[in-house]
């Protein structure tokens, strides 16, 4: 986890797809990887599930949060908007206004958001253990993600820690079973 005074936050990938799509940068030095913004990239485009887990560190009001989403997501949707078509940028809109609807209330020290970016764009936002819903656009996925992942991330430190883990993360990646699903439909084998 890394801190950030309101919050301490994780990034979690879906194991075997992230890896294969970082697989190419396990083997640049650290510096390279820091500064490698196709890695960063990699992890925002990949079609794989991903979630940003946050643990709040003190009490902040709901409207706070939601007015710090607002700062942080409308200049890179904006951004987004300009290789956008129009449905997707009204979509990114919609999906801006539901989400920051989910902080109405104060989350109080060490309630834990849960944000879970599925592919097709479908992002899932949980409090404290309750699903309070799901918006569909990838713009604002693409957003919400790059506040950790992009040009002017929440936390240098952060980024790069995130660079910094991959060789581990691929290598640990190597070593999982494969999926149930995906070894039932090869029959088994491997």
């Amino acid at each position: 986890f890394i801190s950030v005074n309101v919050y301490a936050f994780g990034l979690y990938l879906d194991a075997k797809p992230a890896a294969k799509a970082l697989e190419a940068y396990k083997g640049l030095s650290k510096k390279q990887r820091r500064k490698s913004g196709k890695l960063y990239q990699a992890l925002l485009d990949g079609e794989f599930s991903k979630g940003l887990r946050w643990v709040m560190a003190r009490d902040v009001d709901g409207e706070d949060i939601a007015e710090a989403f607002a700062e942080s997501l409308e200049p890179r949707l904006k951004k987004l908007a300009k290789a956008a078509k129009p449905a997707e940028v009204e979509a990114a809109k919609k999906a801006l206004a539901t989400f920051k609807g989910y902080f109405k209330d104060e989350l109080t020290e060490e309630t834990e958001l849960i944000f879970a970016w599925h592919p097709g764009g479908r992002l899932v936002t949980m409090i404290g253990g309750k699903v309070l819903g799901e918006v569909k656009s990838r713009h604002l996925a693409v957003a919400l993600f790059d506040v950790y992942l992009g040009a002017d991330p929440i936390s240098d430190d952060a980024k790069e820690a995130f660079a910094d883990a991959v060789p581990a993360f691929v290598a640990m990646a190597a070593e999982l079973p494969e999926p149930k699903a995906a070894a039932a439909a090869d029959g088994g084998s491997r």
